[in-house]
């Protein structure tokens, strides 16, 4: 599986800045339909209709629904509509669901997203026919992966939290432990679990798996050691000093032969600098040397899998780049050999990655590959083909902007970065691109109160053009706006837009009230 923190994400990341029962139903209104299914892959078994909708058809007919939540430009969703969606058995699979396809840049898309606690893209939902969530895939998977779990639920009928205490117990299924093999306890808020908890209960997880499920053990072990590594508070940080302690137990379960590694192929691929770091901070003990060698040979048993996605095959090249920079050293040049198979990996995977999705889920990896080992002009040049046919140019374009940035051409990235702004569509994703651009502009050595102002004043009147402007993912834009604008809020030409846009907020004109009014007082704290 492809985590959503994996590798291939740190671009899209760079530009954002019990049982669970379902949201009370609604009577449908205008503003809650879905994204036109035909932008979709494999359209005609989708949902046509809205949230509120989709509830009481699943409930009418007694089906578990199927909720997909994603975005157009977004690289893992691309991947699981290229690995899963386009997949000729996936309408059959959803015969036994009522399946909604909710785009996050529809009308009202954040406001279901904050009822489901879902934010991150892509982000599927299970739900009985009740309303009680059965599982959540965060995750780029592939299609068998899929559909194990998608028939496990169906099966199953039973919210999380009673599978996860049946494992806890001993007394899951089989069934239950595919379920729990794709669900990710750090992205289930309704389990209402602290750090300490989660990771607690992914030790207990992996402890408890069953022989007979060498794949399931595999991904359970991959993620408690990734959640181990990313503890950050004392507590997490005690239980991840003993899973450090054992962890020969979970490495053996991830690199057993080859299904364990394939089913761990993200970890593998996509998180070997967290996790060596934090298992092996002595890089000349034996013990490193022995699972530097095991995480070489795995991740070149994945670049060769043509199986595998184009996406994942490439990510693969990254652990021999971390485990030669942690050997010698981030001020030595990049080995030649490395430079030079990272550049052939990528010219592969851009003659394989043939239909839309596929370049949308492989391009950001390979640009963010030719980046690191300092290929600068390769990485213009495959971004420049990507624009001249890409249907999300600003997503390029904010990797543009990046791109120039790390290249020392500040004012490209500036440039790049306000094209990005003036070229983006879609209600949610413009105000995460706006964000972007004011978050390259605040940062730029060269200050421009003038630009920030109008970045600002772009942020908020399409902020305030919104019916969830301040909800939702847009939750988060408006935090990363705040922090961006406060130190210059009080002065200048910033403080003139806020003032104007603070008392607009209090005179009711922003569609979001309280959340609206909270922005703004934390601008004036």
């Amino acid at each position: 599986m492809k985590k959503r923190i994996a590798f291939g994400r740190i671009l899209a990341g760079i530009l954002a800045i019990s049982s669970t029962a379902s949201p009370a139903l609604e009577k449908p209104t205008r503003s809650e339909v879905s994204a036109a299914p035909e932008a979709h892959a494999n359209s005609g078994i989708w949902f046509h209709g809205g949230v509120a909708e989709a509830l009481a058809a699943a409930k009418k007919l007694d089906r578990p629904l199927f909720l997909y939540w994603g975005a157009t430009w977004c690289p893992p969703c691309n991947a699981l509509k290229a690995e899963v969606f386009s997949n000729p058995r996936f309408g059959e699979l959803m015969k036994s669901f009522v399946a909604v396809y909710l785009d996050g840049d529809t009308d009202q898309a954040q406001s279901w997203g904050e009822r489901f606690h879902v934010s991150g893209y892509p982000t599927i939902l299970v739900l009985n026919s009740q309303g009680a969530e059965l599982t959540r895939i965060v995750e780029s998977v592939s299609f068998a992966e899929f559909d194990e779990g998608v028939r496990a639920a169906l099966v199953s009928k039973r919210p999380i939290a009673e599978t996860l205490e049946l494992a806890k117990s001993g007394h899951a299924s089989e069934d239950d432990w595919q379920l729990l093999a794709l669900l990710p306890l750090n992205d289930v808020p309704a389990l209402k679990l602290t750090a300490e908890q989660k990771l607690l209960a992914q030790r207990e997880l992996a402890d408890a798996a069953p022989q007979s499920l060498p794949q399931v053990r595999s991904i359970l072990a991959a993620r408690l050691l990734e959640m181990a590594a990313a503890a950050q508070s004392d507590a997490p940080k005690a239980i991840a000093a003993d899973i450090r302690t054992n962890s020969k137990i979970y490495i053996d379960r991830i690199f057993a032969s080859k299904s364990t590694r394939r089913a761990a192929r993200a970890t593998i691929a996509a998180q070997s600098q967290e996790v060596i770091d934090w298992l092996q901070p002595d890089k000349k003990s034996h013990d490193y040397q022995q699972l530097r060698n095991r995480w070489l040979r795995a991740a070149a048993e994945i670049s060769a899998d043509r199986s595998l996605a184009t996406d994942l095959r490439l990510m693969a090249a990254h652990p021999e780049y971390v485990f030669s920079r942690y050997e010698r050293g981030t001020t030595k040049p990049i080995l030649p050999a490395i430079r030079s198979r990272i550049i052939r990996e990528v010219r592969a995977a851009d003659a394989r990655a043939k239909t839309s999705y596929e370049r949308h889920s492989a391009l950001p990896t390979a640009v963010e590959l030719l980046m690191m080992v300092g290929e600068t002009k390769q990485a213009r040049a495959l971004l420049d083909k990507e624009l001249a046919t890409s249907d999300t140019p600003w997503f390029y374009e904010g990797i543009y902007s990046r791109l120039e940035k790390n290249a020392g051409n500040e004012n490209a990235a500036l440039e790049w970065s306000r094209k990005a702004r003036l070229s983006v569509k879609g209600r949610s994703t413009k105000l995460q691109w706006i964000v972007f651009d004011m978050m390259t502009t605040a940062n730029a050595k060269t200050k421009d109160e003038a630009r920030l102002a109008e970045i600002a004043t772009n942020y908020y009147e399409t902020a305030f053009g919104l019916d969830d402007g301040f909800s939702g993912r847009n939750a988060k834009q408006a935090k990363s706006a705040a922090k961006l604008l406060k130190p210059v809020a009080k002065a200048g030409p910033i403080a003139k837009v806020v003032a104007a846009f603070s008392a607009a907020c209090e005179e009711g004109k922003s569609k979001d009230g309280k959340k609206c009014t909270d922005h703004f007082a934390t601008l004036s704290e």
